[in-house]
């Protein structure tokens, strides 16, 4: 008899030790996976984000890379807002990289300000570390299309985020009107001029395409890059056309 049938308690997860870096661009993939020094991949880039601060007329801009921590079973939800595309990465390798997770806050939320006088603005600049991982709960998320914006209202919390910081000492607190003037701003504040954050091979745990097209210019990527390690990248991949049936 197999004395380890049954043994594995039966819970279901709400989180993981990878963290997924999603994105709706088959070309952002290949080039996180471009071949770097060593064994190691391109990895990520930072880019400018801003994030609203919760009960307040009040928001940063920041370098940031963000990951989430969610299970595969819980993906489906995630890419109808970023994308079918993304890397999964040991969250040990992350932590050892700055990953850390967000601070979630809402407009009750006790010990910061919520409202938008100059003296909460000088709160949330002297502490950069905390106010570049602050995070609404609930809010919306802005969206363009061919120059034209919508929202969505998005439960935050559910992501679990997790992000990489650079450049915090150039973080900028703003107040606001509408988030037209947020995006407006981001679009003329220079760019980020970070390096990319390099990965080791070993640390990718799942490769995740949208579909099932994708996998020969995969291929076809993995052969020209690594072609000693073409087997190793091609057991990491998911095929998220197939596998979101079983979601």
């Amino acid at each position: 008899m197999n004395s380890t049938i049954g043994s594995y308690p039966e819970r279901t997860n709400i989180s993981s030790q990878t963290l997924f870096h999603f994105t709706s661009s088959y070309n952002v993939i290949e080039k996180i996976l471009s071949p770097s020094s060593g064994q190691k991949i391109s990895g990520f880039k930072f880019s400018k984000i801003y994030e609203k601060i919760a009960g307040t007329k009040l928001a940063y801009f920041v370098d940031s890379i963000s990951f989430c921590d969610i299970p595969l079973s819980m993906v489906k939800n995630h890419v109808n807002w970023y994308g079918a595309y993304a890397i999964g990465i040991k969250r040990s390798a992350l932590k050892i990289l700055g990953a850390s997770p967000v601070f979630y806050s809402h407009s009750k939320t006790d010990r910061i300000p919520h409202n938008s006088n100059s003296n909460s603005i000088e709160f949330f600049k002297s502490s950069p570390w905390f106010t570049s991982r602050l995070k609404q709960v609930y809010g919306k998320q802005v969206f363009e299309n061919d120059g034209e914006l919508y929202f969505k209202n998005r439960k935050f919390y559910n992501e679990r985020e997790w992000r990489i910081v650079g450049n915090i000492e150039q973080m900028e607190v703003v107040s606001y009107k509408n988030e037209s003037e947020l995006i407006q701003y981001r679009k003329q504040i220079a760019p980020s001029y970070l390096p990319n954050v390099e990965v080791a091979i070993d640390d990718i745990e799942y490769i995740i395409l949208e579909k099932s097209t994708d996998l020969p210019n995969f291929v076809s990527f993995v052969s020209t890059h690594y072609p000693t390690l073409q087997n190793e990248f091609l057991t990491k991949v998911l095929l998220y056309d197939k596998l979101k049936n079983d979601l």
